[in-house]
């Protein structure tokens, strides 16, 4: 069985209902951006931890 990505689901893991989900992110793909985004800057944060010190 497919795991899919609904909005249903995602409110669901959230703890929030469905019409509050659409006030921050209108649609799936809104939601999936600010994810992306959140991530590689999280990421971005721990590289440049490694880089400013050097071993």
């Amino acid at each position: 069985m497919a795991l899919r990505f609904t909005t249903l689901r995602v409110a669901e893991a959230a703890g929030v209902s469905v019409g509050s989900r659409y006030q921050y992110f209108p649609n799936k793909q809104s939601l999936i951006f600010a994810t992306h985004s959140r991530l590689t800057e999280h990421a971005w944060m721990e590289f440049r931890k490694i880089l400013d010190n050097p071993i």
